[in-house]
């Protein structure tokens, strides 16, 4: 328990699907580092875990909501509540976030300390690791392997929308929030996501994953989350790190940005040039820059 694989390839069709074959055996995988040999040849290290911590889960019919469950219980780091239903689920500023049969519903036990990383940033991370676990449904190269493969994701049409939003194909499938309550002994957190896998029926607003491929199944999809989910945050291997982590965050939300799309916020449109250290929106307009880790106000627009 506690012990790790370290393994060395090269970025061929296969070396390029290698943390794919892992991570859909059961393998957490992490990014270790990577070297350019000169051209296109690119040589990685990443290291397989079995994410023992990470695997527990607890199911739930009906409830108002996992992330308030995940608050209020005692539950071990790693742990990942699920429901069908959700009376009480919420996104950003509190907006409803509906929850149907089929879909999924979530939240991780997450310790803020052991992570030392700010809520925005664990959110963008959060953010890739359902990336990755839709690149291992389709046997596909994961994103956070290394930035170049979050750049084949957005040519699919997947995307990140800061702060928490998914999208496909410009219309948002999926949210992630984390809220954290300090009782005065720990400082407790909870990782929620929530992921349309039905089509919606005449609402041409909403996407989901069925608008990508169809057949997806509930339990093929929570297994791929969980496995990328302890890939990204499980601390086993705490000493081996991705140190390109962010910059597929970045590259996930450039293909939102790329489309033209700038952020109208208190009465100015900015263009965005960056993500800062806590996971802030760094924007710019004239020569001003400016930075918000507030979402409140925010609109994209094109």
């Amino acid at each position: 328990d506690g012990g790790c694989v370290l393994i060395i390839h090269n970025n061929n069709e296969r070396g390029r699907t290698l943390q794919t074959h892992w991570r859909n055996r059961g393998w957490a995988t992490r990014t270790v580092d990577t070297m350019r040999l000169g051209g296109c040849e690119r040589i990685t290290c990443f290291t397989a875990w079995k994410p023992s911590r990470w695997s527990q889960t607890e199911e739930h019919g009906r409830v108002s909501s996992t992330n308030q469950m995940v608050l209020d219980g005692d539950y071990q780091v790693g742990t990942l509540v699920t429901a069908k239903l959700q009376t009480q689920g919420r996104g950003q500023r509190n907006r409803e976030w509906i929850t149907r049969d089929g879909d999924f519903a979530g939240s991780w036990r997450i310790s803020p300390k052991e992570l030392g990383l700010k809520p925005g940033v664990a959110q963008l991370r959060a953010s890739i690791a359902v990336l990755d676990a839709l690149a291992m449904l389709d046997r596909k190269p994961l994103p956070s392997s290394h930035w170049s493969e979050c750049t084949s994701m957005n040519s699919s049409g997947f995307g990140l929308a800061w702060p928490n939003d998914l999208t496909y194909n410009g219309r948002k499938f999926g949210g992630l929030l984390i809220e954290s309550r300090d009782d005065g002994s720990e400082l407790k957190a909870a990782l929620g996501i929530g992921i349309d896998i039905e089509p919606w029926q005449g609402n041409q607003e909403w996407g989901s994953l069925a608008d990508w491929k169809e057949g997806i199944e509930l339990r093929q999809f929570k297994e791929a989350l969980m496995i990328s989910i302890a890939s990204t945050f499980d601390r086993t291997v705490q000493q081996l790190n991705n140190p390109h982590l962010d910059e597929s965050c970045w590259i996930g939300l450039a293909g939102h940005l790329s489309a033209g799309a700038m952020v109208s916020l208190e009465g100015e449109t900015l263009r965005v040039h960056g993500i800062g250290s806590n996971g802030e929106l760094l924007t710019h307009k004239d020569g001003v820059c400016k930075e918000t880790l507030d979402a409140f106000g925010k609109r994209w627009v094109s």
